[in-house]
Protein backbone atom coordinates (compact mmCIF):
# COMPACT_ATOMS: atom_id res chain seq x y z
CA UNK A 1 0.00 0.00 0.00
CA UNK A 2 1.24 3.48 -0.86
CA UNK A 3 0.33 6.54 1.10
CA UNK A 4 1.60 10.06 1.53
CA UNK A 5 2.88 11.22 4.88
CA UNK A 6 3.94 14.79 5.50
CA UNK A 7 6.57 16.07 7.89
CA UNK A 8 6.75 19.69 9.04
CA UNK A 9 10.24 20.88 9.94
CA UNK A 10 12.40 23.98 9.92
CA UNK A 11 15.53 24.46 7.80
CA UNK A 12 17.43 27.13 5.91
CA UNK A 13 16.38 25.60 2.56
CA UNK A 14 14.16 22.85 1.14
CA UNK A 15 17.00 20.42 0.39
CA UNK A 16 18.23 20.62 3.99
CA UNK A 17 14.66 20.02 5.21
CA UNK A 18 14.44 16.86 3.07
CA UNK A 19 17.88 15.66 4.21
CA UNK A 20 16.97 16.23 7.86
CA UNK A 21 13.71 14.30 7.56
CA UNK A 22 15.46 11.46 5.72
CA UNK A 23 18.00 11.16 8.53
CA UNK A 24 15.30 11.27 11.23
CA UNK A 25 13.31 8.41 9.68
CA UNK A 26 16.17 6.34 8.27
CA UNK A 27 15.57 3.47 10.71
CA UNK A 28 11.95 3.10 9.59
CA UNK A 29 11.29 0.28 7.17
CA UNK A 30 12.69 -2.92 5.76
CA UNK A 31 12.63 -4.70 2.39
CA UNK A 32 8.80 -4.62 2.43
CA UNK A 33 8.35 -1.19 3.98
CA UNK A 34 10.23 1.66 2.37
CA UNK A 35 9.90 5.35 1.59
CA UNK A 36 10.93 7.98 -0.92
CA UNK A 37 11.35 11.67 -0.13
CA UNK A 38 9.41 13.43 -2.91
CA UNK A 39 10.42 17.00 -2.05
CA UNK A 40 9.27 19.91 0.04
CA UNK A 41 7.21 23.09 -0.05
CA UNK A 42 7.43 26.27 2.04
CA UNK A 43 4.69 28.68 3.18
CA UNK A 44 5.05 30.75 0.01
CA UNK A 45 4.41 27.66 -2.12
CA UNK A 46 7.99 27.38 -3.41
CA UNK A 47 8.59 23.73 -4.33
CA UNK A 48 11.59 21.43 -4.35
CA UNK A 49 10.53 18.49 -6.52
CA UNK A 50 12.68 15.37 -6.06
CA UNK A 51 10.41 13.00 -8.00
CA UNK A 52 12.33 11.38 -10.85
CA UNK A 53 11.05 9.48 -13.87
CA UNK A 54 13.08 6.31 -14.34
CA UNK A 55 13.98 4.94 -17.79
CA UNK A 56 11.27 2.31 -17.28
CA UNK A 57 8.68 5.08 -17.09
CA UNK A 58 8.07 4.63 -13.36
CA UNK A 59 8.36 7.60 -11.06
CA UNK A 60 10.48 7.53 -7.92
CA UNK A 61 8.08 9.25 -5.56
CA UNK A 62 4.40 9.33 -6.51
CA UNK A 63 3.45 12.71 -5.08
CA UNK A 64 4.75 15.94 -6.55
CA UNK A 65 5.03 18.59 -3.84
CA UNK A 66 2.35 21.26 -4.04
CA UNK A 67 1.09 23.54 -1.26
CA UNK A 68 -2.56 23.40 -2.34
CA UNK A 69 -2.53 19.58 -2.48
CA UNK A 70 -1.15 19.12 1.05
CA UNK A 71 -3.77 21.50 2.48
CA UNK A 72 -6.61 19.76 0.64
CA UNK A 73 -5.35 16.25 1.41
CA UNK A 74 -4.93 16.85 5.14
CA UNK A 75 -8.33 18.54 5.48
CA UNK A 76 -9.98 15.70 3.57
CA UNK A 77 -8.22 12.93 5.51
CA UNK A 78 -8.78 14.66 8.83
CA UNK A 79 -12.46 15.53 8.39
CA UNK A 80 -13.76 12.75 6.14
CA UNK A 81 -11.76 9.64 6.93
CA UNK A 82 -12.37 6.82 4.49
CA UNK A 83 -15.86 5.68 3.49
CA UNK A 84 -14.39 2.24 2.75
CA UNK A 85 -13.98 1.68 6.50
CA UNK A 86 -17.22 3.44 7.47
CA UNK A 87 -19.29 0.88 5.52
CA UNK A 88 -18.48 -1.79 8.10
CA UNK A 89 -19.19 0.56 11.01
CA UNK A 90 -22.60 1.23 9.50
CA UNK A 91 -23.19 -2.55 9.22
CA UNK A 92 -22.23 -2.96 12.88
CA UNK A 93 -24.58 -0.18 13.98
CA UNK A 94 -27.38 -1.73 11.92
CA UNK A 95 -26.85 -5.06 13.72
CA UNK A 96 -25.75 -6.91 10.59
CA UNK A 97 -23.33 -9.80 10.76
CA UNK A 98 -19.70 -8.82 10.22
CA UNK A 99 -17.02 -10.95 8.61
CA UNK A 100 -13.37 -10.82 9.74
CA UNK A 101 -12.45 -8.19 7.14
CA UNK A 102 -15.34 -6.03 8.35
CA UNK A 103 -13.93 -6.14 11.89
CA UNK A 104 -10.56 -5.01 10.54
CA UNK A 105 -12.29 -2.07 8.82
CA UNK A 106 -14.11 -1.18 12.07
CA UNK A 107 -10.71 -1.19 13.81
CA UNK A 108 -9.19 1.12 11.16
CA UNK A 109 -12.15 3.50 11.46
CA UNK A 110 -11.82 3.56 15.26
CA UNK A 111 -8.10 4.30 14.95
CA UNK A 112 -8.90 7.26 12.66
CA UNK A 113 -11.53 8.58 15.09
CA UNK A 114 -9.09 8.21 18.00
CA UNK A 115 -6.29 10.04 16.12
CA UNK A 116 -8.73 12.79 15.26
CA UNK A 117 -9.79 13.18 18.90
CA UNK A 118 -6.19 13.19 20.16
CA UNK A 119 -5.17 15.88 17.64
CA UNK A 120 -7.23 18.55 19.42
CA UNK A 121 -8.13 20.17 16.08
CA UNK A 122 -11.66 21.59 16.15
CA UNK A 123 -12.11 23.25 12.76
CA UNK A 124 -10.01 23.42 9.61
CA UNK A 125 -6.73 21.52 9.72
CA UNK A 126 -3.78 23.93 9.62
CA UNK A 127 -0.72 22.27 8.11
CA UNK A 128 1.59 24.86 9.70
CA UNK A 129 0.30 24.27 13.25
CA UNK A 130 -1.58 20.97 13.58
CA UNK A 131 -0.47 17.34 13.51
CA UNK A 132 -2.37 14.16 12.72
CA UNK A 133 -1.19 10.57 13.14
CA UNK A 134 2.24 11.72 14.21
CA UNK A 135 4.92 9.11 13.55
CA UNK A 136 2.35 6.76 11.99
CA UNK A 137 4.40 6.95 8.81
CA UNK A 138 2.43 4.19 7.10
CA UNK A 139 -0.78 6.26 7.38
CA UNK A 140 -1.64 9.53 5.70
CA UNK A 141 -0.87 12.18 8.29
CA UNK A 142 1.39 15.02 9.33
CA UNK A 143 4.27 14.69 11.77
CA UNK A 144 6.13 17.61 13.32
CA UNK A 145 9.88 17.07 13.70
CA UNK A 146 11.51 20.10 15.24
CA UNK A 147 14.19 20.88 17.69
CA UNK A 148 13.74 24.28 19.32
CA UNK A 149 17.13 25.47 18.09
CA UNK A 150 16.09 24.69 14.48
CA UNK A 151 13.26 27.24 14.50
CA UNK A 152 15.33 30.40 15.00
CA UNK A 153 16.41 31.87 11.67
CA UNK A 154 14.95 29.02 9.61
CA UNK A 155 11.70 28.71 7.70
CA UNK A 156 9.06 25.99 7.95
CA UNK A 157 8.78 23.33 5.25
CA UNK A 158 6.40 20.48 4.60
CA UNK A 159 8.35 17.45 3.34
CA UNK A 160 6.43 14.93 1.21
CA UNK A 161 7.17 11.25 1.83
CA UNK A 162 5.88 8.46 -0.42
CA UNK A 163 5.42 5.59 2.04
CA UNK A 164 5.13 1.97 0.97
CA UNK A 165 4.03 -0.63 3.49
Amino acid sequence: MHNIHYVRTYANNAQNACNFVESEIESWGDENNWRTICGAVNKKGKVLDLTVQEKSGWFRGRWKPNLKDVKECMNDVFHNGDSYYKESVDKLIAGKELKSHDWWKVKKYAEWKSAKAWSGVKDEFNIWEDTFREWELDETGLTDINRLDDIDGNEPFIVFIDMHS
